[in-house]
């Protein structure tokens, strides 16, 4: 059970796929062993629980049975399976700007974490850094963020391309020179933070293969907080309305699953909510009803599939619950509401 001084911490759902399609290339049928709605995977940018993420790589751990599972999976990770790191990050011609990119990118992709990339002589030393309390988690986290770099570097080096020396946050896996052979480096273990160092020449390399990746990326008003926001983990209520996100590709939002996913009892959940002056069905209406689906409908979804995407059983209670928050029919709304421009963020 939960207290009021523990926290709720989040990762991408892009970053879980990465990985999860990782896995399905190289050991196959790990995606239908997880067994996640499609329309989760499908929306990078969602935020999932930690936790979560902990319990499907359980389930493949367990599959696999091999300790060396995530070194060897996420060596079979395509940056474009997320699609922001290819449309953000690798439209850059040059590695020093896709760098500057992917390192604020990265820093909105989990909670708590800590990216920086210094240069000392002819060695530039990228570094990636969280807050996991169980070592063998931020063993596992820094073990997938190293590969993640390491493909980016590939982008602009060479496909088969490895760094000078990469260090991890952990103990030994694995047979002595087992690792090395799959990074093709050095492995320093044990350090304070993963890192992975590459001269500083390659910061000048030009890539033509990143050609397809190139033009102007069209980000709507309201997503673009979708690339820089994650809640502080320990904003209680925040992290509860995020759940609720979370918790819709799987049916309506029920008290009983988020308080499942916070291992609390419902009781308990309710409780904590009302001490911060809120109750779980508002922070359903707040994000189901106010910020969700207005956001679909001027994208131009159908009111049936905005209800499907909400949980709803059917269209009719959608548009229901849609009137009574707005005093309108998702239908009137759109006629009512202006028109909804996009933003261009970058053009290359």
């Amino acid at each position: 059970m939960q207290n009021d001084q523990e926290s709720v911490a989040f990762g991408r759902v892009g970053v879980f796929w990465l990985f999860l399609k990782a896995m399905d290339d190289y050991y196959g049928n790990c995606i239908d062993k997880v067994n996640l709605p499609q329309s989760l995977l499908n929306d990078h940018m969602r935020l999932m629980p930690l936790t979560e993420m902990t319990r499907y790589f359980g389930i493949i751990e367990e599959q696999i049975n091999d300790e060396l599972f995530i070194a060897k999976g996420c060596s079979k990770i395509q940056l474009n399976n997320f699609s922001p790191l290819c449309s953000v990050v690798c439209s850059s011609p040059v590695l020093f700007v896709a760098l500057i990119r992917f390192n604020t990118l990265f820093k909105s992709l989990q909670s708590g974490t800590k990216v920086t990339t210094v240069r000392s002589g002819n060695i530039v030393k990228w570094s990636y850094q969280t807050k996991l309390a169980v070592s063998q988690e931020r063993l596992n986290d820094g073990i997938v963020a190293a590969w993640v770099f390491v493909h980016l570097l590939r982008e602009y080096m060479s496909k088969d391309y490895s760094p000078i020396t990469i260090h991890l946050p952990g103990s030994r896996i694995g047979k002595v020179g087992e690792l090395e052979r799959i990074f093709g480096c050095d492995i320093l273990w044990n350090q304070a933070k993963t890192e992975v160092w590459f001269p500083a020449s390659a910061l000048e390399k030009y890539s033509t293969a990143n050609n397809a990746y190139k033009g102007k990326i069209r980000i709507d008003k309201v997503d673009v907080l979708n690339y820089i926001d994650i809640p502080d983990k320990n904003d209680f209520s925040r992290c509860v309305y995020e759940l609720i996100n979370y918790s819709r590709a799987f049916g309506y939002p029920k008290l009983e699953f988020i308080a499942d996913l916070l291992m609390m009892s419902p009781l308990a959940l309710q409780r904590r909510l009302q001490k911060h002056q809120y109750s779980f069905s508002e922070l359903v209406k707040f994000q189901l009803l106010y910020n969700l689906a207005p956001q679909m409908l001027v994208k131009g979804v159908l009111i049936e599939q905005v209800g499907i995407e909400l949980g709803f059983n059917n269209p009719q209670s959608f548009t229901k619950a849609f009137k009574k928050a707005h005093n309108l029919t998702p239908k009137q709304y759109l006629e009512d509401v202006n028109e909804f421009n996009g933003m261009t963020i970058f053009s290359i």
